[in-house]
């Protein structure tokens, strides 16, 4: 699998960049392990195979945001992530999740991010907000408007949820824990 950035060294600046995979077997950014500090902003994705950015590093700051059409997530925190803040985001038709969490990431804030028609092709999860193992964790004036399955998926979950608008669902929240 390709990524178009591999993020490998602390305190950098992605900006204003514009990523249309047509279904490149990609990534758009990979944040590593153990990588701080790293600022995104003002990013625009268009039928990226994979996430648009996967996120496995530290005090990481992801805003503005626009993924449409990708086949997996829109903004991934991985395994890894920590203390990462996610805001005024939106995925649009993304095959599994908008925004997802993985086993491990702790203090990951969602703050005003919307997904929509969210699940629309065959595979795993279907959720506008996966929230597996999630520490911490905070959601914050978020929208999930029509999914395949569930808005909100959790595993595990802990953290708060405020202010969120959930619409045209059969469940608002599962929680497998």
């Amino acid at each position: 699998t390709n990524t178009c950035f591999n993020v490998v060294g602390d305190n950098v600046t992605i900006e204003r960049v514009r990523f249309v995979g047509e279904g490149a077997d990609r990534y758009g950014i990979n944040i590593a392990t153990g990588v701080k500090n790293t600022r995104i902003s003002n990013i625009y994705g268009e039928n990226i195979k994979h996430s648009l950015i996967m996120n496995d590093g530290e005090n990481t700051l992801i805003s503005g945001v626009y993924c449409y059409n990708c086949g997996w997530d829109c903004v991934s925190n991985y395994r890894n992530a920590k203390n990462s803040t996610i805001r005024d985001c939106f995925a649009i038709r993304c095959g599994r999740h908008g925004f997802s969490t993985d086993e491990g990431a702790d203090g990951i804030c969602f703050i005003n991010c919307y997904a929509e028609d969210i699940g629309w092709i065959d595979g795993e999860g279907h959720t506008c907000f996966h929230l597996e193992g999630a520490k911490n964790s905070k959601i914050i004036n978020c929208q999930a408007v029509y999914t395949e399955n569930h808005p909100i998926a959790s595993n595990d979950f802990t953290g708060i949820f405020n202010a969120c608008r959930i619409e045209s669902a059969d469940t608002v929240m599962t929680n497998n824990s």
